[in-house]
């Protein structure tokens, strides 16, 4: 390992993300093993629950996990949901609903609407860059999503968040090149570039001084969509003492480039990826992830490869159940239409459908937990009912496909015709619902 954090690239990745799987299963043997010696001596029962409802996910989330750190925040998390009305929905985790945890704090925690993260212009996530990003609660926040990130990483969870190359490069524990400002903010970059490389009058005909201007939110971050909408102002920074009256000279230019870029990936996003990258941390060691020295590694190690899904690994590694088998004709009509009708686009939308994430596991579907599975769905309330299956199986062909991504579960409907089954998929994935649409 000390050689590979050095030459990382000496070794394929495949072969790294291998290593970096195992360092993950013996770390986790050695928390088991702990929590049920602690049992055993009348300590705390290993896991731990909380009660999570459904529209404050992240606040609750945050209220129940936030204070863990290290060994505790890697016990696995046991999920009781709850609705609006205060009533529990039924279900016992047995890591289903902790994905769907995971899934769903993601997807609000780092939409950006919320505000927690931004989105370049390349829609890649990066920190909110405002001052109220850097208050204590706002850090608290972002040390608790990069544990998150990392807990997914620890548990093999695929998440669906793009990272700015820049941000991951800083997470890394990279130093900021002026070239990262590229990917942050390409206008102020090809001014700066410009600038750099002007000829004539700088300080006429650009009008610069030194000072930025910069965005204040007025409210605290919280990541709750339902929070009232954030208020903000735009206020001028020094970025030397009394910069605000110092103008931009052809002599003074490469020092004003310097502040600037220093201001934008430094000042302004520093503390925010510092807490974030604390975060991970402690899920993921420093050396564990120096594997991994490029940012589009990591993105790769959080995400998935995005790359074309092989509908042959995929179908090696599915189970079915119930009546359905690999050989039932339901099942054939379903893989002739994934490889054959299905375009790459809508295949990695089936795959979002059915796991949460359109991107195939690093080492191929065999290593997805649990693996995809492919149900009959006859449109009745219980297996007593089942007689009634085959008489409602015409009527049914008219329901859509549902999926539970917590289990990996497609709900497939007895379809008698290919080109309905193409039909009614093909609505059912580009819409993006799935027990909901039916």
């Amino acid at each position: 390992i000390p050689l590979l954090t050095h030459m990382p690239y000496v070794v394929p990745f495949d072969t790294r993300a291998s290593l970096f799987r195992a360092l993950v299963s013996m770390d986790h043997a050695e928390i088991q093993s702990a929590a049920s010696s602690s049992l055993f001596h009348g300590g705390y029962s290993r896991g731990i629950s909380a009660k999570v409802r459904r529209s404050h996910m992240l606040e609750d989330g945050l209220v129940a996990y936030g204070k863990l750190h290290g060994a505790d925040f890697k016990q696995d998390f046991y999920i009781q949901f709850y609705d609006d009305f205060g009533m529990r929905e039924w279900g016992v985790d047995g890591g289903g609903l902790f994905k769907e945890f995971v899934v769903s704090i993601v997807r609000e925690a780092f939409n950006p609407s919320n505000q927690v993260f931004w989105e370049t212009a390349d829609h890649l996530l990066y920190p909110n860059a405002s001052s109220s990003a850097r208050q204590s609660h706002s850090l608290n926040l972002y040390n608790f999503l990069g544990r998150l990130v990392g807990k997914s990483l620890y548990s093999n969870i695929l998440i669906d968040a793009q990272f700015a190359l820049f941000f991951l490069s800083k997470v890394l524990g990279h130093q900021s090149q002026f070239d990262d400002l590229k990917s942050l903010d390409k206008e102020i970059y090809d001014g700066l570039v410009s600038l750099k490389r002007y000829e004539n009058d700088v300080e006429s005909d650009f009008g610069l001084t030194f000072a930025v201007s910069s965005l204040v939110m007025n409210n605290p971050l919280n990541g709750n969509a339902n929070q009232q909408p954030n208020t903000s102002s735009v206020v001028t920074i020094d970025l030397i003492p009394g910069g605000s009256d110092i103008n931009v000279t052809r002599d003074n230019r490469f020092r004003y480039i310097e502040l600037m870029c220093n201001h934008k990936l430094n000042v302004e996003l520093s503390p925010q990826t510092r807490a974030f990258r604390q975060g991970l941390y402690e899920m993921i060691p420093q050396r564990w992830l120096r594997l991994f020295a490029d940012p589009h590694e990591l993105q790769m190690l959080i995400s998935g490869k995005s790359a074309e899904i092989d509908v042959n690994d995929m179908e090696a590694n599915t189970v079915y159940g119930n009546e359905y088998n690999r050989n039932h004709p339901v099942i054939e009509m379903f893989w002739n239409v994934v490889r054959n009708r299905l375009t790459s686009a809508e295949r990695r939308k089936l795959v979002q459908f059915i796991t949460s994430c359109e991107r195939p596991p690093l080492m191929g579907f065999s290593e997805l937990r649990p693996s995809i599975q492919i149900v009959p769905d006859h449109g009745v309330e219980s297996a007593n009912q089942a007689a009634a299956a085959t008489v409602a199986t015409a009527a049914n062909t008219s329901r859509l496909p549902t999926a539970s991504t917590c289990v990996n579960q497609l709900r497939l409907p007895v379809y008698t015709a290919e080109d309905v089954m193409y039909q009614k998929l093909r609505r059912a994935i580009l819409s993006g619902a799935g027990f909901d649409l039916s």
